[in-house]
């Protein structure tokens, strides 16, 4: 009986273990938009968009028209990105993501995003959920604190409403900004 509990318990640890490498986002559009910017020793944004799009209804048990997202990420460096600079001490990393439909109508439409922070390896140590709701737009925000040589992600996905004879169609956004902190 104690053989077959230490086997059980190795089984469980190994199963947890894997849930805690990074993996790709079940649910990212390949067929996204992205963009950078920031300024020049400052921060760094990375951001994807979805194209405008209809959505499938009830994907991954959703109340509506499910919106695949997408998802960006950023690693904080060892150093500043100026000469001369100091080594960096830590980073800020702050999403903002959005759903939006594409005809305002007053559609209910809802938006999931979840900050990941990794370490050196690549293994998921940490993450925050955030969601909202409204109509025809909703945001939410995040922020976390990572440091030198560990990455953050975000992903994001949304649902927008079903009706009948629809036609209306819906777009998701992701943004990461950076800030190295010396």
């Amino acid at each position: 009986m104690r053989r077959i509990l230490a086997t059980l318990a190795v089984m469980a640890a190994g199963v947890a273990a894997l849930g805690t490498t990074a993996g790709p986002a079940s649910a990212d559009d390949p067929n996204v938009t992205y963009s950078q910017g920031g300024t020049l020793g400052g921060s760094q944004t990375f951001s994807c968009q979805t194209k405008q799009k209809t959505g499938v209804l009830g994907q991954y048990g959703a109340w509506g028209y499910f919106i695949d997202g997408c998802t960006v990420s950023f690693k904080c460096p060892y150093t500043l990105p100026l000469p001369g600079t100091y080594p960096t001490r830590y980073c800020d990393m702050s999403s903002n993501t959005y759903i939006q439909t594409g005809t305002a109508r007053g559609d209910r439409v809802t938006m999931n995003a979840r900050i990941r922070r990794f370490d050196a390896y690549g293994n998921a140590y940490g993450w925050s959920d955030k969601s909202c709701s409204g109509y025809d737009k909703c945001e939410t925000q995040d922020a976390a604190v990572i440091y030198p040589g560990q990455s953050a992600s975000v992903q994001c996905n949304g649902v927008r409403e079903a009706r009948p004879y629809d036609g209306n169609t819906a777009k998701a956004y992701c943004n990461l900004r950076l800030a190295a902190r010396g």
